[in-house]
């Protein structure tokens, strides 16, 4: 069928549509055809769903613009008639008539902009909002409850979690259930909370499919019945073990084996022994056992058996022995250990997942909220029983739902379709006796289905079809996007490494194509970021250099893990970038190593705050440190430490306690970064300086305007979490280059697209996913299972078929996010990386196998050498170059483009060997006589100025006025910082002599005066290429203390220089033009001299190319002698 078939409202379509084919064109030309077929129908009845808000606004505005289009159809172009198809419109709609057509959208655009809101175009979210709101009382609600949005919800799943981890506290079970799932569950990262968060929280994105599956009630009696038949499987294990394994010990040691590789089993061997598990069997012998038959075919053993006398001596006939019975065993028995045991673990943490509902689903009610899974959860119970109404549903939504458009059908999950699909199929066969048949039109992509992690099911495109009657297939094939070359790449590409991949059809000419190929230095197993980074910069400023646009260009990362990366080179060669990257500073792990510490610092029987905290690179304690100082005597993990003897983390651990009652946060974040050398233990983590740095910013702006202990600091940590973005871009200007990952790319288009890092090892996706959801043939949840090890996979082919099939998904998964990833440029498409090879066997390849990474991907699809790449890892080889570069963007001219701009982070720390060790950062003055004179309480901003004092108060607003537009309404700003200001103080009444009308009157005249004075518009308006940064900290090394706070009032940051301006009230008998005299200015600056040296020394350490220069601003000062260089 043509695909203009699928625009009327008579044929119930399923649109599968290609990157660039124009999907939304098409849903748009369908709801433009209802609309005018059934011009005098209601148009309530008309339901148009989404999966984004951004999304629902662009569905309305182009149905607008286009019937507005069709309603002036005597004033378009042939070229739009064309592109509109007009004939194909006016042959459906008006049997061929265009000036009926015109006429009829017209009306249609009168009424639909008369009656906008009737039509109801929403995200599926707020579909299942309208419906549930509707029918509290039958779904046990209240009807006053609100629907939250994604944001509130996360700060009410955080509140959640404090809870859940509050609960360890006097729950010894629950502790121990949280510590044993963080050992089964952690990947590497030390984080406890931060493990079990996060697992958590994926189940939650289930949570509806999850309550659908399992009780909570039958589960605990469930893993109570588990344990007990485990404990007899384990004990048999454990006996066998014990025998043959300790035999095998006892023999090595025996023979006082001095050899390193045997050596290094046989601790390992003993390290089982020690603590006999199943985890430690599959961490310390499983490897050995899945890979030999025999010792005698593992080389080290080999060697060992060769210098005791031979295989055929007694010692090695009898360690072969033994092994022979463990590898009899593991053959016979230990398939129904394994399974046992994963079993418990997923019911364990499901036990834990579902006290979590618990406590979260009691702050909703709390709170009088619903999130997005609640309202899929009532739809679901409302709409999928046998006891659905249909008659009294209609009858309380008060319209008919005649016809049901659903846009990104690929991305829906189980439980939408379950709510939607009963109202489809009353749609399809009519509502009600006396009523016409409806109509049902959903388009997809099954190819960009990227978002299972959320619980999208593709799969789901195909079973609506089978599902609902008289539902046909069309097809759009065209990629009206991407030029000719890119589309025949892609196409031969996806041709040989996508089943089923149906070609893509190129419209446009052109299009360029570079495929780089890194040259890896031979035996080195370093990462190639920097080179991968320079190697993006040199095409962004070569293409810049040539006229296109920056704002033109896109930085595509599989993940956000290289994307911090690639600003930092940007940052360092101006190139000017927009960061859509949506990581949350406190998701950043050295952000929330130092929030763990203040959650102990804050509750110090945190016991997992502080587990996590020991954990980190702050500490660095081993798991086992751990466990033995738990076993000293003590109420709380920190007295057990406390009482374990002499230990360097207790001691730094009861300093910090005996402060925490005596400072601000921000003055105990200062000392913690001082105690544990932030940021240089996380030197060699990407993005983590400015982090830090973030967090001291927010700790700031809390103390000027919150004010709290450290408890009230978290809770605002954690209300801003949703708002904390990094923002990595700075400074203004039109063209920056888009900087994101592919998921944030979907739906969107750029000029040029850039893909370095695309070697990055996919197998490790489900290496480090703890757990696989395994669905039936409708996709509806069957099982949890916790992912298998190498040896338990080779044990039980169960939980072998459940890692292959998932593995199948994940690889579906990276293939439809490669395909996003490569259609999402127009005319110029770059992609980098180099061949990888794997070193060593694993539960996906054999040792030689190519790796599965998209460059090795695009390699196969090519046709090219599949080789490991070496070289001298300095420099990239083309690999393939089709086409030719284009360069006329849609906004290219160099008016965009200006590198002058140094893009700078907000600040930044000084060089290693200028960061001390240092303990005491209050603000007591030295002994040292030559800083005697030095005014510490003004050079420390923890108490740098009385706020009884005007200055102070002035100072606070200029605090609030960054850089001006010459145009801005110098009033209006003046008032407004003042007005800020005023209701921020609490002790006015300490100004003696002035009424609150005299302290405004005089603030707002003083800044005022300053906003004026022409002299000083180089630090309060803006110029092109600069930047103003208010109250920033800076860190140093002065005079022999190991590190300083200070608060610089005003930095401004120019191309090729930098000016630190602190500011100064004058003093009564100086605040007179007559007073005003050279002497009595030097005297000022031979006061604030040191103060000035040491903020332009610590800035001349960290911005080494840039000339810096220090000025105090007199206020009150006449004109002419404000602004004084020191």
């Amino acid at each position: 069928m043509r695909i203009e078939e699928s625009w009327k409202p008579s044929v119930n379509a399923a649109l599968s549509a290609s990157a660039g084919a124009g999907k939304t064109y098409n849903l748009t030309a369908r709801l433009i055809v209802i609309l005018l077929k059934e011009i005098n129908n209601d148009l309530r009845s008309v339901f148009a769903v989404t999966f984004t808000n951004k999304a629902t606004l662009e569905m309305k505005e182009k149905l607008l613009k286009r019937l507005r289009g069709l309603a002036n159809l005597n004033t378009m172009s042939a070229e739009d008639e064309k592109n509109e198809k007009i004939d194909e419109l006016a042959g459906i709609v008006s049997g061929g008539d265009r000036r009926k057509l015109q006429e009829l959208a017209g009306k249609a655009y009168d009424r639909l902009v008369a009656n906008l809101s009737d039509l109801n175009v929403s995200t599926i979210h707020s579909f299942l909002s309208g419906i549930v709101s509707l029918f509290p009382f039958e779904i046990g609600i209240d009807p006053d409850t609100s629907v939250i949005d994604e944001a509130e919800a996360k700060y009410l799943q955080q509140l959640a979690l404090d809870e859940f981890f509050e609960k360890a506290k006097n729950d010894e079970e629950h502790c121990r259930n949280i510590m044993d799932a963080y050992y089964e569950l952690h990947t590497g990262s030390l984080d406890v909370r931060k493990i079990i968060s996060g697992n958590m929280l994926e189940f939650l994105e289930k949570s509806c499919e999850i309550g659908n599956t399992f009780r909570c009630d039958e589960l605990k009696k469930k893993l109570l019945e588990e344990r007990a038949g485990f404990k007899k499987l384990e004990s048999t294990f454990m006996a066998v073990m014990n025998k043959n394994l300790g035999e095998i010990c006892r023999i090595i040691k025996e023979h006082e084996e001095e050899n390193n590789n045997i050596l290094s089993s046989l601790r390992k061997f003993e390290s089982f022994l020690n603590r006999p598990n199943i985890r430690n069997f599959n961490k310390y012998v499983g490897e050995v056992l899945s890979k030999y038959e025999s010792l005698e075919d593992h080389r080290y053993f080999k060697s060992f058996f060769k210098k005791i006398g031979g295989l055929d001596c007694t010692d090695a006939r009898q360690m072969e022995i033994s092994y022979g019975n463990i590898q009899k065993y593991f053959r016979n028995e230990f398939k129904a250990l394994a399974e046992s045991y994963n079993s418990i673990i997923v019911n364990a943490f499901l036990s834990l997942f579902l006290d979590y509902v618990s406590i979260y689903s009691e702050i909703k009610r709390r709170e009088g909220c619903l999130d997005f899974s609640d309202l899929e959860r009532h739809a679901f119970s409302l709409l999928s029983g046998n006891a659905f109404d249909t008659e009294y549903f209609y009858y309380r939504i008060d319209t008919r739902i005649k016809h049901l458009l659903i846009d990104e059908f690929q991305d829906t999950n189980v439980i939408q379709w379950k709510v939607l699909k009963p109202l489809v199929e009353e749609i399809v066969a009519g509502c009600g006796v006396h009523d016409s048949p409806g109509s049902f039109f959903y388009v997809g992509d099954k190819k960009q289905a990227i978002y299972r992690f959320r619980g999208g099911e593709s799969g789901l495109f195909d079973l609506a079809m089978s599902e609902i009657r008289d539902v046909h297939p069309f097809l759009l094939d065209e990629n009206r996007r991407s030029g000719h070359e890119i589309v025949e790449w892609v196409n031969r590409i996806f041709k040989e490494i996508m089943p089923q991949y149906q070609r893509q059809v190129p419209v446009p000419e052109g299009g360029y194509v570079e495929l780089d190929l890194i040259e890896k230095k031979e035996g080195s197993n370093n990462n190639n970021d920097k080179l991968f980074c320079t190697r993006t910069s040199e095409i962004v400023k070569s293409l810049a250099d040539r006229g296109l646009s920056y704002s033109n260009i896109a930085v595509l990362g599989r993940t956000k893990k290289h994307l911090t990366s690639i600003e930092e080179e940007f940052k360092k060669e101006n190139i000017p970038y927009r960061s859509e990257t949506s990581s949350r500073l406190l998701k950043a792990f050295e952000v929330s190593d130092v929030v763990n510490l203040l959650h102990f610092l804050n509750d110090p029987e945190d016991d997992i705050a502080l587990a996590s905290a020991l954990k980190s690179p702050l500490f660095r304690l081993t798991a086992e440190k751990i466990n033995i100082a738990a076993m000293h005597a003590g109420k709380t993990l920190y007295l057990k430490f406390k009482n374990s003897g002499k230990s360097e983390a207790a001691e730094k651990l009861g300093n910090l306690l005996s402060k925490v009652g005596f400072l601000t946060p921000l003055s105990l974040l200062n000392r913690i970064y001082v105690e544990f050398s932030l940021p240089y233990l996380y030197a060699d983590v990407p993005g983590a300086s400015e982090n830090l740095l973030r967090l001291l910013d927010e700790s700031h702006v809390f103390q000027k305007e919150h004010n709290g202990d450290i408890s009230c600091f978290i809770e605002y940590l954690e209300r801003r979490d949703e708002a904390l973005k990094q923002e990595a871009a700075e400074g203004e200007g039109e063209g920056k280059v888009n900087i994101l990952t592919v998921h944030k790319s979907k739906g969107l288009e750029y000029h040029t697209v850039i893909i370095p890092f695309a070697d990055d090892d996919i197998n490790l996706s489900i290496n480090k996913t703890p757990f696989i959801f395994v669905n039936d043939e409708d996709f509806s949840l069957r099982s949890i299972v916790k992912t298998p090890t190498k040896i338990e996979i080779d044990a039980s082919q169960s939980l072998k078929e459940v890692f292959n099939d998932e593995s199948a998904k994940v690889i579906k998964d990276e293939l439809n996010l490669l395909y996003v990833a490569l259609t999402r440029a127009k005319k110029n498409l770059y992609v980098m990386g180099s061949i990888k090879i794997a070193s060593k066997d694993s539960n996906t390849h054999e040792k030689g196998e190519l790796k599965d990474t998209w460059f090795n991907w695009i390699a196969k699809g090519l046709g090219l050498e599949a080789s490991e790449s070496t070289g001298n890892g300095e420099s990239f080889i083309p690999l393939y170059q089709s086409g030719k570069e284009n360069l006329e963007g849609e906004d290219s001219g160099s008016k965009a483009n200006s590198r002058k701009t140094k893009i700078l982070p907000e600040l930044q720390f000084p060089s290693g060997e200028e960061y001390g060790q240092g303990d005491d950062i209050s603000p007591s003055k030295p002994s040292n006589d030559e800083e005697q004179d030095f005014d510490w309480n003004e050079y420390h901003f923890s108490g740098r100025r009385k706020k009884q004092a005007m200055g102070e108060l002035i100072h606070l607003a200029l605090s609030r006025i960054g850089l001006l537009s010459h145009g801005a309404d110098i009033e209006k700003v003046v008032e407004d910082a003042v007005s800020f200001t005023m209701r921020g103080s609490t002790k006015l009444g300490g100004i003696t002599g002035f009424s609150f009308d005299d302290i405004s009157k005089e603030m707002s005249r003083s800044i005022k005066e300053l906003l004026l004075d022409r002299e000083l518009e180089g630090i309060f308006y803006t110029s092109r290429g600069r930047i103003a940064k208010l109250e920033a900290p800076v860190y140093s090394k002065s005079k022999g203390k190991d590190f300083v706070g200070g608060i610089m009032d005003r930095v401004i940051i120019e191309p090729d220089e930098i000016k630190v301006i602190d500011y100064k009230w004058t003093q009564p008998d100086l605040n007179n033009l007559n007073k005003m005299t050279d002497s009595a200015i030097a005297e000022i600056i031979e006061r604030y001299r040191k103060q000035l040296d040491y903020y332009r020394k610590s800035l001349e350490s960290i911005f080494s190319r840039k000339r810096v220069k220090s000025y105090l601003l007199l206020i009150g000062a006449p004109q002419g002698r404000r602004l004084v260089e020191v």
